[in-house]
């Protein structure tokens, strides 16, 4: 269990948990990476990074130098962070590859985006899971290969446009059931879910082969949230949903369920590109003080027990069969309004910034009540 400190009034003053993995993390590439990668890397056991930067990573090789890249970060900070990588799904994946994959242990999944440009951020160059080809997937049944799914399409099937909030409730009970259904011994990670729809689809697999990770704005906001100042940085797909979807993530994440854990989606961008008509925003949240924000929801719901440290730090770590943290690597989060916020972040050689979810230069900020020291 966390070990939770409180004030004689009973206010949680800090609480200490077994260092959290982040199975969805973007890092991108060049500058950018350079200025990011520190503080996604920061107090994180086991981190997957996704492979949607320019070109997208479709080789075993080329996921391999990336990897390279971001523990060359790594080193130069002295953090232990067990770094994994992913592939981009497209039609070139073939079993000799994802045998290869296999043979790295280092490459654990594939990653799967909407086939249309637009739909998010480096969507569009692949093929969505329901369009892979079942010798590929039954070579990751075989060895034991994740895919990540982000689920959403556009349209339905007989060519009706869906509005943004519909995408992923269609995808969860019209498309991604018929391959469920078709290939049960497939480990599917739910990637960032966001309505009942997928909530219920994990739910449905007692197998525990279908698994959700759960980001934080997704727990702590809802789409009525885009009117805050800060409301352009909240700007993510999957869109951010009712409140009705906000209480199926909540009561999932805090049931002690174990197939559904913490994965951050944190997606930096360049300040310019997150600035101005809400329409034209980049989609992505940049989350630095992304285990601040887990302990804020699963302190609202009264929950900061040993489901708290499932979500967190073990049940991915478990599926995975990745080693957990040891008794001692653990992370102290402090109840502090003052510094729950980190500051944007420079990007070297660039006149621009990161912006973390909820900051605005002039006031207005996000409070979160908590903070964690980054270990670097």
């Amino acid at each position: 269990m966390p070990l939770v400190t409180t004030a004689d009034d009973g206010s949680v003053k800090s609480v200490k948990l077994p260092r959290p993995s982040n199975p969805h993390g973007h890092v991108r590439d060049g500058a950018l990476r350079e200025a990011v990668t520190p503080w996604v890397l920061a107090n994180t056991k086991h981190l997957i990074v996704m492979p949607n930067v320019d070109p997208p990573l479709k080789t075993v090789e080329a996921s391999l130098t990336y990897l390279g890249e971001v523990e060359r970060i790594r080193d130069r900070l002295g953090l232990g962070t067990n770094v994994l990588g992913t592939l981009y799904n497209h039609d070139g994946i073939t079993p000799k590859m994802i045998e290869q994959m296999a043979a790295t242990k280092r490459i654990v999944s594939v990653k799967c985006y909407p086939a249309k440009a637009g739909m998010t951020t480096g969507s569009g160059q692949g093929i969505p899971l329901e369009q892979t080809s079942d010798d590929v997937l039954r070579a990751a049944i075989d060895n034991n290969i994740v895919y990540q799914v982000h689920g959403e399409v556009d349209t339905m099937k007989d060519g009706t446009p869906l509005e943004p909030a519909m995408r992923e409730r269609y995808y969860m009970t019209d498309v991604l059931p018929y391959v469920r259904d078709a290939h049960p011994d497939l480990r599917i990670s739910v990637e960032h879910g966001t309505t009942v729809q997928a909530v219920r689809l994990v739910d449905g697999d007692p197998s525990g082969k279908t698994v959700m990770t759960i980001t934080p704005q997704h727990l702590l906001f809802v789409d009525d949230d885009f009117m805050q100042p800060w409301g352009n940085d909240l700007k993510c797909m999957p869109i951010l949903k009712w409140p009705t979807d906000r209480a199926a993530l909540i009561k999932a994440a805090t049931s002690g369920d174990r197939r559904f854990f913490a994965g951050t989606d944190t997606a930096p961008h360049p300040s310019r590109k997150k600035r101005g008509d809400f329409q034209l925003a980049a989609n992505g949240c940049w989350l630095p003080h992304w285990i601040s924000l887990y302990t804020q929801a699963f302190h609202a719901a009264g929950k900061l027990d040993s489901v708290f440290d499932d979500f967190m730090s073990y049940s991915f770590a478990d599926w995975m069969g990745l080693p957990r943290p040891e008794p001692d690597d653990t992370v102290l989060v402090t109840c502090d309004t003052a510094h729950d916020i980190p500051a944007p972040i420079n990007i070297e050689g660039e006149d621009d910034v990161v912006i973390p979810l909820g900051w605005t230069e002039t006031g207005n900020r996000l409070r979160v009540g908590f903070s964690v020291r980054a270990d670097f």
